[in-house]
């Protein structure tokens, strides 16, 4: 069964379509909306298809007040209390509705992850693009559930959920008549290293599931982008970071703006340069530089053709080396020059 196609505001993901990107804006600009809007500005400019951000509007989604946090930053590594890392973060769905207003003035189709159900609602009224479950609600099945009831088409973050979790999640959203599934390989690790990469996952979730694959990417850098495009992802998420200092929660993982637009380039060379896997076209040069059948010495009427009397020479000019098998063993039909190409009119069968 071919892999299925996803529509998500009517761009089309997965099989032999290009290769689409989304802006991880997330939560990296706190709550501050003029620098959400300075990310905006700068996604617009590297031309992504996507903005995607995430509906952090409640701390009902962590219960316990004594979880602490810890993250890389290029500061080393600093804990904060997770309730009050949030806190920092947090917007009133009046908040994120401007953020929203904004972005939809730019015609840019908005992708964002949510953590409740009041968050998918609200998307749904906003006329977001799709919905996402992070990694770590790929088990909440009422979440799943409700995302996939709502009509829009829903982005999995795998995280290091296994298999059968996975598979259970997309049964569970299948089952709910989701329109359309992108299954995100997202590495483990803030930033992960590359050698915890696992990115064969992707042609492991492109068997398996039949839905096209995307790699959210938590590397410092972006080469694993390039690989798993190779790999057959056709969906990058990547994160922006306004300050070329990281030094807060997950920006370890993130571009400055300039790399970012210079990455956008790559995945655009990337996808093109993929294809479809199908010669359909000789080209003329490349075809005059394939082998033929050359005299190597004066060969007289009647000499069987050997390779004691023929070499094989570009220009193409006379009968392609391809032909070897046919021709080997059959006499001159008159004398041919040294150096000269030998024609289909030069041979004639031997006759024993």
């Amino acid at each position: 069964m071919e892999c299925k196609i996803v529509d998500i505001a009517g761009i089309k993901i997965g099989g032999q379509y290009p290769v689409c990107v989304a802006a991880e804006i997330g939560t990296y600009f706190g709550t501050d909306l003029e620098i959400a809007k300075e990310y905006i500005e700068v996604a617009k400019e590297a031309g992504v298809e996507f903005l995607k951000t995430e509906i952090l509007h409640s701390l009902s989604i962590i219960h316990d007040d004594c979880m602490v946090h810890n993250y890389s930053t290029d500061f080393g590594t600093k804990s904060e209390n997770y309730r009050s890392l949030l806190t920092r973060k947090k917007l009133s769905l009046k908040e994120y509705e401007k953020l929203f207003r904004y972005a939809m003035d730019k015609k840019f189709p908005i992708i964002a992850s949510v953590y409740d159900m009041k968050g998918l609602d609200f998307l749904v009224d906003m006329g977001a693009a799709a919905a996402k479950v992070a990694s770590q609600n790929i088990t909440n099945r009422p979440l799943i559930e409700h995302c996939a009831k709502s009509g829009l088409p829903l982005i999995m973050d795998t995280g290091n959920a296994l298999l059968h979790e996975v598979a259970a999640a997309v049964y569970w959203a299948e089952t709910c008549g989701v329109p359309g599934i992108v299954i995100n390989h997202r590495p483990d690790g803030s930033p992960c290293p590359a050698n915890k990469q696992n990115l064969c996952l992707i042609e492991t979730y492109n068997k398996t599931f039949k839905w096209p694959v995307g790699l959210a990417c938590h590397y410092d850098g972006d080469e694993m982008i390039y690989l798993a495009i190779g790999l057959g992802a056709s969906f990058i998420e990547k994160p922006l970071y306004h300050k070329k200092v990281r030094d807060d929660q997950d920006t370890l993982f993130t571009m400055h703006y300039e790399a970012f637009k210079e990455m956008v380039k790559k995945v655009r060379n990337c996808s093109n340069a993929l294809g479809d896997g199908i010669r359909k076209v000789h080209i003329a040069e490349q075809l005059e530089m394939r082998a033929c059948i050359v005299a190597s010495v004066d060969i007289k009427e009647g000499v069987p053709l050997s390779f004691n009397n023929v070499v094989f020479a570009w220009p193409m000019r006379g009968i392609s080396a391809a032909y070897w098998h046919e021709v080997a063993g059959m006499c001159a039909s008159k004398e041919i020059k040294k150096g000269n190409t030998i024609s289909w009119g030069d041979i004639k069968p031997r006759k024993d």
